[in-house]
């Protein structure tokens, strides 16, 4: 029998084979002595991570980058974050 406590049947449809995934088990509290060093060792404050500047291309990247995309059918050249970039069917590419 198949029930929450020991996993969910998924059906894949006809002809396939059915398969049981297993649900994760829930933590349960800490009690007692180890409940109260639980509570007293707290993680360090994360600093904030710096973002990268960005810094605007050369014309010899673009122009490489014109080349490398230049036969590509179908393409509609966009610029993103200041950057060329290609898509095609709104899918972006490069």
């Amino acid at each position: 029998m198949i029930s929450p406590a020991n996993g969910v049947l998924v059906s894949r449809g006809v002809g396939c084979r059915d398969t049981l995934v297993t649900m994760p088990k829930k933590k349960t509290a800490k009690k007692g002595k180890d409940a109260k060093n639980a509570k007293n060792t707290k993680s360090a404050k994360k600093t904030p991570r710096k973002m990268p500047a960005f810094t605007k291309p050369t014309e010899e990247t673009r122009a490489a980058f014109e080349r490398a995309t230049d036969g590509l059918p179908g393409v509609e050249r966009r610029t993103m974050f200041g950057y060329p970039s290609v898509f095609l069917n709104g899918n972006m590419l490069a």
